[in-house]
């Protein structure tokens, strides 16, 4: 299999310098993990290898060969896929329709028309070869995240990629899921792939890199092999002198703040049912599609849904607006931060007042722009020019900005669905400061996450959300990670 490399690569957007004469080497047969906090350049550099964006300088090189690609589609031709943190496949298709989605794969003037019998013995053919068996009649909606990942790696093989690039891949997995990816990447690394994997979560690195390359500020730091690194010594090439997740102060709960009372999610028909109080952050842990955004929507009232009560400082907000909702103290971080925590197209001055409530009838350009660059400020927000467009920002900075957001307006009650998900340490830590300023405060927190280490070390109650079904909640001290895990994975007793 070749070697694949990206040979002196610059890229700049506008003023931004995202690439800096980087150049870096996958080799076949090797794990090799890129690290970098956010805005360092990886998710650029990825899209440079993969044909979506062309360098202003440099190239890739396969086997010491140039390539210019023009489209994603030329990077494939030259056996590299990548795997998206937001899967790429057709929820209403099945696993045998997704992974042959675009391809020409009939015989003659009939191309269009695929072979579905030769198609499904080459399936099988690689997933007993890799470990990788699917259902190929299966409906992608049908599927837990993790099965839908594997659909996503087995479309790789099937179009025969040497060099597979995976984006965050344990992002969206419970902890079962992530020990079965890491065995499949260790298997495709030993038949001779090539695997580039792209994490902020150094404890992966440790399991299963070969060779890791740190990036900072569009430029590679430091290349090393396994072996020759420790956790403390990639942390500081990576950040410098970034603060680390702060220890987060312990404070006695009051009153009851936000009560939850049979809220019905689809397929639960009893309802789940939750409190919190002033000052305490309530961890839901569970794997996406288990209703955790259903129910986050619902709160905030973007989604109807029917309840038994819900109630906001002894007062129902069950028939209120999104608006009325806000107004009463409701704060609301998505899991979907590029459509519905934030506008693309939109100025940081425009996102930073999305959601609130203009009193009057006029809007005034100073004030705006001033509590923009305020907002951007409390949130470590990196460019922090009211006028560049949303879009511009990297995913870390603008979770950053939504956070911020959320948090200004100092609610009673905040609703944070995956708020640290694919951001680094560094993000992670603003991010973990403001929520944890707002707790101190008395706010009442709702944490919604797949990454079960964040609750753990987070919340002041646990309980899992699984199949729309809420675990009856236990105190963080209380708590077994074996068994919140084994919860996520759907095995567990009565449910709320």
């Amino acid at each position: 299999m070749p070697v694949y490399a990206l040979d002196h690569v610059s890229k700049t957007f506008g003023e931004v310098v995202a690439l800096d004469d980087v150049s870096l080497e996958v080799r076949p047969g090797e794990i090799h993990v890129l690290l970098g906090e956010n805005g360092a350049g990886k998710s650029s550099l990825m899209q440079v290898l993969y044909g979506l964006y062309r360098p202003d300088a440099g190239c890739v090189r396969i086997d010491s060969v140039a390539h210019a690609f023009e489209s994603s589609a030329d990077a494939q031709a030259c056996g590299i896929g990548m795997v998206h943190q937001e899967f790429m496949l057709v929820p209403t298709l099945s696993v045998i329709e997704n992974i042959l989605l675009g391809r020409d794969e009939g015989r003659g003037p009939f191309r269009q028309f695929p072979d579905w019998s030769a198609a499904r013995r080459r399936i099988e053919a690689l997933g007993a070869a890799h470990g990788l068996r699917l259902d190929c009649a299966a409906r992608i909606e049908t599927l837990p995240i993790g099965v839908r990942q594997r659909v996503e790696i087995m479309k790789l093989l099937y179009g025969k990629a040497d060099l597979l690039i995976l984006d965050e891949p344990t992002a969206v997995l419970a902890p079962d899921e992530i020990a079965g990816l890491f065995a499949l990447l260790r298997q495709l690394r030993d038949a001779g792939h090539a695997v580039l994997l792209v994490t902020h979560k150094l404890a992966e690195i440790m399991q299963l890199a070969d060779r890791v390359s740190v990036m900072r500020r569009g430029r590679i730091i430091e290349t090393r092999a396994r072996g020759t690194y420790d956790l403390g010594a990639l942390s500081r090439l990576m950040m410098g002198d970034a603060p680390a997740l702060p220890i987060r102060s312990r404070i006695a709960p009051a009153a009851e703040r936000l009560l939850v009372r049979g809220l019905r999610l689809p397929g639960n028909r009893i309802g789940v049912t939750f409190s919190v109080r002033a000052g305490e952050i309530f961890g839901i842990a569970g794997v996406d599609g288990n209703g955790q955004t259903e129910l986050a929507d619902a709160i905030a009232g973007l989604m109807p849904a029917s309840c038994d009560a819900l109630v906001l400082d002894g007062h129902s907000i069950a028939g209120l607006s999104v608006a009325h909702r806000r107004a009463a103290g409701v704060a609301y971080v998505p899991a979907d931060r590029g459509h519905v925590g934030s506008i693309g197209a939109a100025t940081l001055e425009e996102t930073a007042e999305l959601g609130r409530r203009a009193r009057g009838f006029l809007l005034w350009p100073d004030a705006l722009r001033a509590r923009a660059r305020a907002i951007l400020e409390a949130g470590h927000v990196v460019p922090a020019d009211p006028a560049l467009r949303t879009a511009s920002l990297s995913g870390g900075n603008r979770q950053k900005l939504i956070v911020a957001r959320e948090v200004s307006g100092r609610p009673t009650v905040l609703i944070a669905v995956y708020p640290t998900r694919g951001v680094d340490v560094a993000a992670a830590a603003a991010i973990w400061s403001e929520i944890d300023a707002l707790r101190l405060e008395g706010a009442a927190v709702v944490l919604i996450s797949s990454d079960l280490d964040e609750i753990f070390d987070r919340a002041d109650q646990i309980a899992v959300l699984s199949a729309g079904r809420l675990t009856p909640a236990v105190a963080r001290d209380e708590a077994d990670l074996g068994e919140l895990a084994h919860a996520m994975a759907g095995v567990h007793g009565n449910a709320a």
